[in-house]
């Protein structure tokens, strides 16, 4: 690759056919890459985790080595990243944190505009008559307070 190329980054937030799927945690990306991504992406931009979450006091071997939490993200023993420990909720409020979302886009990030982009959308994602009505209630801190599957409530914080 030559250095002025965009490389897949670059490729990614230009061209408009494709979305971009962002860890919003501030651990994989600067605030202000998400929010030059977000204005790049408008739509296109899902907000996504690869959350790992390991039983407690403990570490896990997933291939390359143990890895542990540091308080921030899941690393290797060498420092490098292995995984987040971001969840949706937390995406969402860093989005808007950051500057790079209004609340109401950062919702759609995660809901609506994944299941649309996966051809879902008539059934997840969205509050409609016929959907499956999965869907986690948020406190006016954007912190979930309850969690239902297929209308069933499995989760009360």
């Amino acid at each position: 690759m030559l250095a002025r190329e965009p490389g897949v980054p670059g490729t990614v937030l230009a061209d408009d056919r494709m979305s971009a799927d962002l860890i919003c945690d501030g651990v994989h990306l600067h605030p202000a890459t998400v929010r030059m991504a977000a204005r790049a992406k408008g739509p296109g931009l899902l907000l996504v985790t690869d959350r790992i979450q390991l039983p407690e006091d403990r570490e896990e071997d997933f291939g390359a080595g143990a890895i542990y939490d540091d308080g921030s993200a899941m690393r290797l023993a060498d420092g490098t990243l292995a995984g987040s420990t971001l969840t949706l909720d937390r995406a969402l409020r860093n989005a808007v944190e950051f500057g790079a979302m209004s609340r109401l886009e950062a919702v759609a990030a995660v809901t609506l505009r994944p299941a649309r982009r996966l051809g879902v959308e008539a059934e997840r994602g969205t509050l409609r008559p016929g959907a499956r009505a999965d869907f986690a209630v948020l406190d006016a801190r954007d912190h979930v307070v309850q969690t239902w599957l297929a209308g069933e409530q499995t989760h009360t914080s």
